[in-house]
């Protein structure tokens, strides 16, 4: 039976419609500002705002759907009619996002992506639904069978399998996790930019006697401010990753890996395990300390979201459980006694050796633009050369089987573990510098596909002994 969306989508596309026409509205008014001056502004704003309301309105009419036996079907465009068929067995990954404005109501917004077209978002969106489509889309997913008879209540289940695997965030490790969170950067970098636009917009007078003043202060009052900016970014950051992850909980049923998560605006996404090309175990330097990895899932996809490219499947787990997590959840086994073969030590200085050679630049640069304090940027050669001697030491392969490599680079004080089954890899690529032709030393570049695009993996300063093991791994049969 064709359905149209909830009458609030009415409201959603006005919102879409304003924010689309943003421009054109700004323009209007500085090119037309003395005639509206002259009376015609509230004429000009009635005239618009009724514009904009009938579109809406005509483009929630004129938008409809159908939930058939194997397909979904969708009909919409104001002028020229667009018809959308898609068949179940093409969907691989249904959105249902709840914004806080829809969860009183009990409204969904659903985002479903298939195999087939390359695009920017979601191959078909609903924009506003109840919950009773959102069942009956996941019953007929399920079941694809022919089933329009049955009737669909707001009391069915929506998933009717049973979970044969769970995992729920425990309070203790989400909490580290998001004491430990890196987001904290981004919040001190906004703060700066604060300050520094407040330098820009407040009278030069009045900047000066703020800067006399802290000249004034002692050095232990100006470190309470900045460990109080740093508090700041801390809460700040903590707050976000809690809001974020608020009960967050995944199960698989059959061959589908649900997950839900948030705490104002509530998110699930359901993902055919068939899509996973990797597995990304991820770890910061401070969350080795807690023994703390977080577990992400590289996804073939035909659209890039723009939101997040990889399914975090578990945020914050210990290392010591998380082998068993893998079993139950993703149905994978891996070989708990694995040791990875790692960058041989006479390699491990050219990771130094790069990293101090751009800092230098930066140290060289900051020290003739801004003396003396440009000489705290030696700071940055410091952290480089100990980002370096983590990177080394954080990256190597092994070979569980014929069919299977775990592969672990690092960059800045994180270290990425893939499990990649050889089936899933597009290519290997193998670079080699004529600097390095002298000591065969070579760089290892596996591709593996990332949404619709590709994620590269990079090994660098493989000896000549590592690559040819590999390459060999990848030739056999």
């Amino acid at each position: 039976m064709t359905k149209h969306l909830h009458p609030l989508a009415i409201a959603v596309n006005l919102r879409d419609i304003v924010v689309q026409n943003f421009f054109w509205l700004i323009l209007i008014g500085v090119n037309f500002r003395k005639l509206l001056q002259k009376g015609w502004f509230i004429p000009v704003c009635v005239g618009i705002s009724g514009f904009f309301v009938g579109w809406a309105i005509l483009k929630y009419w004129r938008f409809t759907f159908a939930i058939r036996n194997s397909a979904l079907t969708i009909h919409y465009g104001i002028i020229v009619r667009h018809q959308e068929h898609i068949p179940f067995g093409r969907i691989q990954t249904v959105r249902e996002n709840q914004p806080w404005y829809l969860r009183p109501l009990g409204l969904y917004q659903l985002e479903i992506e298939t195999s087939g077209k390359s695009l920017n978002k979601a191959e078909a969106q609903l924009a506003v639904v109840s919950a009773v489509v959102v069942r009956e889309l996941a019953q007929r997913r399920q079941s694809n069978v022919d089933s329009e008879s049955q009737e669909i209540t707001a009391d069915t289940p929506v998933h009717s399998k049973t979970a044969e695997a769970t995992y729920d965030i425990k309070n203790r490790d989400l909490n580290i996790f998001a004491l430990t969170s890196q987001g904290i950067v981004p919040v001190i970098l906004v703060l700066s930019w604060i300050v520094n636009k407040l330098q820009e917009w407040l009278p030069a007078a009045y900047w000066h006697k703020v800067e006399r003043s802290f000249a004034g202060q002692s050095l232990l009052i100006l470190a309470v401010l900045i460990l109080g900016v740093l508090v700041i970014g801390l809460l700040v950051s903590y707050a976000q990753q809690l809001i974020k992850f608020f009960h967050f909980h995944a199960q698989r049923q059959g061959h589908q890996l649900l997950i839900s998560q948030g705490l104002f605006s509530r998110h699930q996404t359901t993902t055919d395990l068939k899509r996973i090309q990797a597995i990304c175990l991820s770890q910061t330097a401070l969350r080795q300390i807690f023994h703390l990895v977080s577990v992400e899932l590289l996804l073939a996809a035909s659209q890039d979201s723009g939101q997040q490219k990889n399914v975090l499947a578990v945020p914050v787990i210990q290392r010591s459980a998380v082998w068993q997590q893998l079993k139950q959840l993703l149905q994978i086994s891996v070989d708990l006694n694995f040791k990875l073969t790692q960058i041989v030590s006479q390699n491990r200085w050219y990771y130094l050796r790069n990293n101090f050679l751009w800092s230098l630049l930066i140290v060289i640069h900051m020290t003739g633009w801004r003396w003396p304090w440009g000489g705290l940027s030696v700071l940055v050669t410091i952290f480089a050369v100990l980002a370096g001697i983590y990177a080394s030491r954080n990256t190597g392969y092994y070979i569980e089987s014929q069919q299977r490599l775990y592969l672990q680079s690092a960059r800045v004080f994180q270290r990425d573990l893939f499990i990649i089954d050889k089936r899933k890899i597009q290519s290997l690529v193998w670079q080699q510098s004529w600097w390095m032709q002298a000591k065969h030393n070579y760089h290892l570049i596996v591709n593996v596909r990332q949404n619709n695009g590709n994620h590269a993996i990079r090994l660098k300063y493989l000896t000549h002994q590592q690559a040819q093991q590999i390459q060999s791994w990848y030739k056999s049969i």
